[in-house]
This record gives structure tokens, sequence and C-alpha cells, in this order.
């Protein structure tokens, strides 16, 4: 009885002595996100996208929505549409319930469409558009985005409804 009673002791103590070390790493992980979303916002989104590449390596970040979705901002503010499209795409399917990553795949896809040649091809990415901007709308609410978005949201699928019924 006594030895069990100071292995329990000792192994209590190892881990009372071990937390620390144990939780600087999601410290770490907290502080590097934070890093992150401060490059991105200040213009440096190579910095961002390093960093948040790296935490999608780690078992915790892989399914994580938002880690995708701002590795997705930081791709799509340096112009890296077709990396943007896929981190938000993988962020629609891990939360689908969120707005704003349907928001950045309909700009894309119109984008996308803009500079398509084949006219198949064209209209296929105006209908990943459209249904984008109506995924958008769909979540907008759930999401509490402001006004001008929506209404941005609604001018396009307009326009994309009022093409797409031409052809």
């Amino acid at each position: 009885m006594f030895k069990k009673t100071k292995i329990i002791k000792i192994v209590l103590i190892m881990c009372l002595l071990l937390l620390p070390l144990a939780l600087s790493g999601e410290d770490n992980d907290i502080n590097s996100v934070r890093e992150a979303i401060r490059l991105s916002k200040s213009g440096d989104y190579q910095g961002a996208i390093i960093i948040f590449s790296e935490l999608l390596k780690k078992d915790d970040y892989m399914k994580n929505p938002a880690i995708h979705f701002h590795l997705g901002l930081a791709y799509y503010s340096s112009g890296r549409y077709d990396e943007a499209l896929k981190e938000f795409i993988t962020t629609e399917t891990l939360d689908p319930t969120k707005g704003m990553p349907y928001y950045f795949t309909g700009l894309i896809y119109e984008a996308k469409a803009l500079s398509e040649k084949d006219p198949q091809q064209v209209r296929a990415l105006k209908t990943k558009a459209l249904s984008s901007w109506q995924d958008f709308i769909k979540f907008a609410d759930a999401d509490k985005r402001d006004k001008s978005k929506i209404e941005i949201a609604e001018k396009h699928i307009s326009l994309l409804k009022e093409e797409l019924s031409e052809k």
C-alpha cells in the first residue's frame, strides 16, 4: 500500500512539473495565430502564410476552419487565388455554416470566369460563383456580417442569374 501511494505521489508531482511544458506548446500556437493575423493585417502576407501553413501541419489545427480561412485570406490578399480558393473550399467543408468563405469563393469564381476563354468553362465558373453567393446570403446572418457585403452578394446574384439565363 505504501509503495502505491508513493508511486502515485511521484507521478502526480511529475505531472504537475511537466504541465507547464505541455501547455507552453499550446501558448506558442496561440501566439503564432495572433502573430500570423497581425502579419496579415500589416500586409506581410507571406509571413502569415508561412505561420498558418506550419500550424496546419499539427494535428490540432489540420481541421480548424478558422486557420484555413485565415490562410485563404492571406493567399487571396497576396493574389494567389488558386491557393486561396482551395483554403476557402476546405473552410466551407469543415464548417459549412460560416458565410465569409462563400463570399470569397464567389469572388474568385467570377474572376476566373472573366479570364476564361472556353464558353462552357465560363458558364460552369459562373454557376459555381452563383452558388457561392447564394450560400453566403444563406449563412450571412449566422456570420453577423455587415449589410454592405450582403448587398454586394445580392447584386452579384442578380447579374449572374441574368447572364446565365441568356445562354
